[in-house]
């Protein structure tokens, strides 16, 4: 019987063999890491196409075996999905043109967003050279309605709200919201002109760009969700390109789920409220 086992697998090769140092050690020293990738649920590596033939070396070294390569489509699929997405982190540098951050769905970092994305679909600054908007805050768009600017603070105050939420910036990100939604329901008019007022001036400065400087990662307002979003998978993981819509989850009894990575925490927790 075969030991080593070359399938394709969500744009991948998924390889599946008995564990040997050796083959790890090989497998680690051939292939860099943004194109491997260890999957625990079935304790497979799964590798990009590019490197069909080094695996099959490696196998033939360790093993004494050749597999068969799988038929693979190379091209990306772009495909649309609602994923239950239980926690998003920071985004930071990971090797590529833009830092992204990982999500945490069906068990595992499954899902990757890019700062990009996240960064357009709360109206987020480009940079931290830029104060966040009243309205990023509360996770809506400028061109909200009365309605929708409530729903986005209720939505904000649960789920940054000190007792429900143990993110080290709770309080002050509590704060911040309580801030905005008084201004925007009190004096939006005169917020709203002095924001114009700033983005000429911006524009006159900087010809309309802002300078590409190092910088913190971006951290999502919301950490949790049902997001039907736009993407292509690849190593068994979602790259998002473009995001619909962001719900709640919620539980059968229409509670909210609220989640929270505790400073020294190893993880992070969920509350229903």
């Amino acid at each position: 019987m075969a030991k080593c086992k070359l399938t394709p697998d969500s744009g991948a090769i998924a390889v599946t063999c008995p564990y040997d140092p050796d083959f790890v050690y090989e497998l680690k020293r051939y292939i860099p890491a943004t194109d491997r990738r260890f999957r625990p649920a079935d304790k497979a590596w799964l590798v990009t196409p590019q490197y069909g033939t080094t695996l099959q070396d490696i196998c033939m070294r360790i093993f004494n075996e050749l597999p068969l390569l799988p038929s693979m489509n190379t091209k990306p699929v772009t495909k649309q999905q609602i994923l239950d997405c239980r926690y998003i982190g920071t985004t930071k540098d990971r090797g590529s043109d833009e830092r992204s951050a990982y999500g945490w769905i069906n068990g595992g970092w499954n899902v990757v967003f890019s700062e990009a994305v996240l960064r357009a679909w709360f109206d987020a600054p480009a940079t931290p050279d830029e104060m966040p908007t009243l309205y990023s805050v509360l996770g809506v768009r400028r061109e909200s309605t009365e309605d929708e600017i409530k729903s986005g603070y209720r939505r904000m105050s649960k789920q940054w709200h000190p007792d429900l939420c143990r993110e080290p910036n709770a309080q002050e990100q509590f704060l911040a919201i309580q801030h905005a939604y008084e201004i925007l329901t009190k004096n939006r008019e005169r917020y709203d002109a002095g924001l114009a007022f700033e983005m000429s001036l911006r524009n006159v400065k900087t010809g309309g760009t802002l300078p590409d400087t190092h910088f913190a990662g971006y951290r999502s307002p919301l950490r949790c969700g049902l997001i039907m979003c736009e993407g292509i998978e690849s190593m068994g993981v979602f790259q998002v390109s473009k995001i619909f819509a962001w719900e709640d989850v919620r539980d059968a009894h229409g509670r909210v789920l609220v989640v929270s990575w505790k400073k020294g925490d190893d993880k992070f927790t969920e509350v229903w409220a």
